[in-house]
């Protein structure tokens, strides 16, 4: 992909250095610039070529024109030209530097005509460059007052004119506009912080809620909205301040600020955190850097670009190549420099040797604390795209509170990603992001002089969105399938049960969501625990995860009254009453097994049928489960004792052999 948008780029940037097809010969050209008038000539030549506006690979056929006109040109002609290079510059974003040429082009002339038109032009650089002040001390002469003496007056008066002061009481309601869209996400923010209150009381009901509304965007999106509506009611130029972007900023900082407030407050409620809130909002705008590299390279690139434009007066037109090639190769290299940032954004310190926890033996990268004191946070990740700059990085709840083998189990799947080039591939896909761009460039060069000089348009903001819309689509399809991989070599290492009870942990401390929720599947880029035990085990066999999980407090006294009926009727009875539960109807072994499976799943059980046909485990037992949180327990043992009594009646098979586990059982053909 990224190779076939280099040809494309090459191509086309190649293809477009030769003049379009039907543009003016040198002939038609330097009639037009004949005709003295440099503020109409770039319309005239587009009316000339039938077109409703010149784009850029005309302007840059006229530029060169201009170039082989230069040496044959009178000094009339190259005054003339010398203007409209001046109107260019000014109409495509470099009025500062259009002043200086406008100003040598109107001295040069001597055709009264072309020099009004070209003090007009001048006047209007000067305002977009704010300028107004040199604009009057150059044309202060006294012989410049009798040329152009009422013209002159008129854009003095211009000049001078200011807005006329607000009315107090007109200003004290900006300025109450101001406020409230200062006080609204924060009370969106309360108010959301209040409804999840309500809609969740309860400990047992806020596993998997709770992550989704934490990694909720509607804070950002309020912040940016307040922010945009500050900016289009023009409220920091109407109080006062003289540019407007320097408030918005400050506006959108303090009422993101806002709304971290009550989402701290809550994860103090919710996971028992003591970090105050400086250390929160600096973890959560740290992550929120470090996860936003698809949107803050592409931005830092354009700046750069922009940059060198300002340098370069109409690079993007003149050498759109040059923009094409560029823009990707400056993504490449602000991303491989990103992983440098990420332990000064997240406040990490890396560990000695001596400091290396156990599991972390044999570990080829650094290895980083990543300082989370006072939180709840038990999290691990990779970085670093090229081997120079790969890492790993713990939280410090994580590296204090999880017990060794756990710990392990998680290092191993962040070795993983590493060893099979993970973040390589998210490399290569943020950089073919970057060719679409440089596609663009090649394509539309006067469009991104526009857009580096003057902002962007609202078609190149939705052009943007769709292309980083598109990409975190394939980079989530991408991420769970590198996830089921990490996962797979780490239970290679570390052993499949033992792997999974280390991330059910983790999945349970964070709060995260164990089966996918409605809504949350298009958002995530983990897979949920359920699909990735299912994945794990799809190995060994066909997993059922549980479907319907029953209530303890049912679940428990069913049990009490079948372990009676036991104490009273004998063990006859109780097998029965169990064998009712496990009545199967498949004629063949490899269904009556599903069937099975399918009985405990919708008991709240996790099942795996071996593929080698010989049974059934039970991987994590949901009567099991609720006999030891049965109050008081109940005899697990037992339990298991009569279920399996019950399924062996069931399957009416001689050779089955049952096994107990700590969180199931199994049940195999010897």
């Amino acid at each position: 992909m990224i190779l076939l948008f280099l040809g494309i780029i090459v191509g086309i940037g190649t293809i477009g250095r030769e003049a379009p097809p039907g543009f003016p010969p040198v002939e038609t050209i330097r009639e037009l610039v004949r005709a003295r008038q440099p503020h109409l000539f770039l319309d005239d030549l587009a009316e000339t070529m039938g077109a409703p506006e010149l784009d850029g690979h005309d302007l840059r056929a006229l530029l060169r024109r201009f170039d082989e006109i230069g040496g044959e040109a009178s000094a009339a002609e190259l005054t003339t030209i010398e203007g409209i290079r001046g109107v260019m510059l000014r109409r495509y974003g470099h009025p500062g530097r259009a002043f200086d040429v406008l100003w040598r082009a109107f001295r040069g002339s001597e055709d009264r005509d072309e020099r009004e038109a070209l003090l007009e032009q001048l006047f209007q650089a000067a305002r977009a460059s704010r300028q107004e002040q040199e604009f009057l001390r150059v044309t202060s002469d006294t012989a410049l007052l009798l040329e152009f003496g009422q013209t002159l007056n008129d854009f003095r008066a211009l000049s001078a004119t200011a807005a006329p002061p607000l009315p107090e009481k007109r200003r004290g309601k900006m300025l109450l506009a101001w406020v409230m869209l200062l006080i609204l996400p924060w009370f969106i923010a309360e108010w959301r912080v209040y409804r999840w209150r309500q809609r969740f009381p309860g400990p047992a009901e806020r596993q998997g809620p709770f992550f989704a509304f934490m990694r909720s965007s509607i804070g950002v999106v309020t912040s940016i909205v307040s922010a945009v509506l500050v900016l289009a009611f023009n409220l920091p130029t109407a109080l006062g301040f003289e540019a407007a972007a320097g408030p918005a900023l400050a506006h959108l900082l303090v009422v993101y600020l806002s709304t971290l407030r009550p989402l701290h407050r809550l994860d103090r409620e919710v996971r028992g955190a003591t970090w105050g809130f400086l250390a929160y909002a600096r973890a959560v705008i740290g992550m929120a850097m470090v996860n936003a590299a698809l949107l803050v390279v592409p931005i830092g690139a354009a700046l750069i670009l922009r940059a060198m434009t300002a340098n370069l007066p109409l690079w993007p037109i003149t050498w759109p190549l040059g923009v094409g090639l560029g823009f990707p190769a400056l993504c490449g290299a602000l991303l491989l420099l990103y992983p440098l940032l990420v332990p000064w954004i997240l406040w990490m310190r890396r560990l000695p040797a001596d400091q290396r926890p156990p599991g972390a033996a044999g570990l080829e990268v650094p290895l980083y604390r990543w300082d989370l004191s006072g939180s709840k946070i038990y999290n691990a990740l990779a970085f670093g795209y090229l081997s120079p700059t790969q890492a790993i990085a713990i939280s410090s709840p994580l590296l204090e509170e999880f017990p060794e083998p756990s710990l392990r189990a998680i290092l191993e799947h962040e070795k993983a990603h590493l060893a099979q080039g993970h973040l390589f591939v998210y490399f290569l896909l943020m950089l073919a992001g970057a060719m679409v761009g440089g596609v663009y460039a090649v394509v539309w060069p006067l469009e991104v002089q526009r857009l580096l000089m003057m902002g962007p348009g609202f078609w190149q903001i939705g052009g943007f969105f769709l292309v980083l819309m598109g990409l975190l689509a394939v980079f989530r399809r991408l991420a769970w399938e590198h996830e089921t991989a990490a996962d797979a070599q780490a239970a290679t290492a570390v052993g499949r049960e033992a792997y999974l009870q280390a991330l059910t942990e983790l999945t349970c401390a964070n709060y995260l969501p164990e089966r996918v929720r409605e809504g949350e599947e298009a958002q995530g880029i983990h897979p949920p625990l359920q699909e990735r035990k299912r994945r794990l085990r799809a190995a060994d066999g066909e997993c059922f995860l549980p479907t319907h999980p029953p209530s303890t407090v049912t679940l428990v006294a069913l049990w009490r009254s079948r372990l009676a009926v036991d104490w009273k009727s004998g063990q006859t009875e109780a097998e029965h009453l169990c064998a009712l539960d496990y009545h199967l109807t498949s004629p063949e072994p490899a269904g009556r097994w599903r069937e099975l499976a399918a009985r405990h799943a919708a008991f709240g059980s996790e099942c795996l049928v071996r593929r080698d046909g010989r049974g059934l485990e039970v991987l994590a037992c949901a009567q099991k489960s609720c006999a030891r949180q049965a109050d008081p327990p109940l005899p697990a043992d037992r339990i298991c004792l009569l279920c399996s009594a019950g399924q062996r009646e069931a399957l009416g098979d001689p050779r089955l052999t049952w096994t107990g586990t700590p969180t199931g059982c199994r049940l195999l053909t010897s």
